[in-house]
This record gives C-alpha cells, structure tokens and sequence, in this order.
C-alpha cells in the first residue's frame, strides 16, 4: 500500500486496530486494519521525539541502498509526530542472531527486540536511540554517520594530511 508522507493524527487513528500489539517505554505498536505490511507506532510522550527521530534519520537513509537495506522502512508521519507508518518486521529469535547485519556507529539500541525481519532480511526496527554525537559526525577524523561497520568506515577515512 502506498501512503501520502504526511497525514493527519486522525487519519492515522482511523486505519489502526483498536487494541495495541506492542509496548515500549515511549511508544505502542498498532496493526494497521487493511496492510498487513506496516504497523503503526504510537508516541506516549508529549514530545513524540522517537517517531520524528526516526523519520528524520529514515529521509536521510533511503537514498543510500546500503544503509535503507538495514533500517525498516517508515512510510508516513502524522502532521504532530504522534503516528508514524512503518514497515511491520517480525520478531527475530536467537537462531536469528548470527544474521544481524553491521549497524551504524550511532545505533545505540542494540537488543535484540531493536531487530526485526521479513522474507528472511534482518533489519533495524526501533532506531530512535541514537549516540547524536555520531550521528551529526561533528569530529572530522570520525567515519561518516552513515558507515554501517568498519569495512564500510575505512572506505571513508581520510588519507593523513588530507
């Protein structure tokens, strides 16, 4: 299903299930009545900072392939931040583990309820807890924020004196 990028709290509220399937310390996880392929996750803070957190880090991803193919996909963020449409990955179990891919330098939320899948492809689900120190990469002698490990880091180290 395709969603506009941005719609209203009460357009949101319309299409979720009733009852949450999910809790966090900030946000609820809802089904969405017609996709089977997105959830919705809810903010239960005043400042909703989880949800635009993770829009804002998923815009500047998925125009990059190698970082878009670790992060579940966001779809739509409500007009206040409360709402926001992502793709629905399933939890991963400990015979999963070994699958994980590298993750960013700034990822800080490494449990493993942080990871979903779907189809067999392990990605990020819960990215809202970063280290914004690596993130806004404000050290020049620092990989870009975007490096998934260091294979991919040492492709943008800077040459001495450079």
């Amino acid at each position: 299903m395709i969603y506009e990028r941005a719609m209203s709290d009460a357009d949101i509220e319309a299409m979720i299930e009733a009852e949450p399937f999910g809790r966090g310390t900030a946000r609820v996880a809802y089904r969405l009545k017609s996709d089977p392929d997105c959830i919705v996750k809810k903010s239960i803070r005043p400042r909703h900072y989880s949800n635009i957190l993770e829009w804002t880090i998923w815009l500047g991803a998925e125009n990059h392939p190698e970082l878009a193919g670790i992060l579940g996909r966001c779809q739509c963020l409500s007009f206040s931040g409360q709402y926001l449409i992502m793709e629905c990955l399933d939890d991963i179990y400990e015979e999963d583990y070994n699958l994980v891919p590298g993750v960013p330098v700034w990822f800080n939320d490494k449990k493993p309820s942080a990871f979903g899948k779907r189809n067999g492809v392990i990605k990020i689900r819960d990215y809202g807890l970063v280290s914004f120190d690596e993130l806004l990469n404000r050290n020049l002698d620092r990989p870009p924020a975007f490096a998934l490990n260091v294979q991919m880091a040492a492709r943008f180290q800077r040459p001495n004196g450079a």
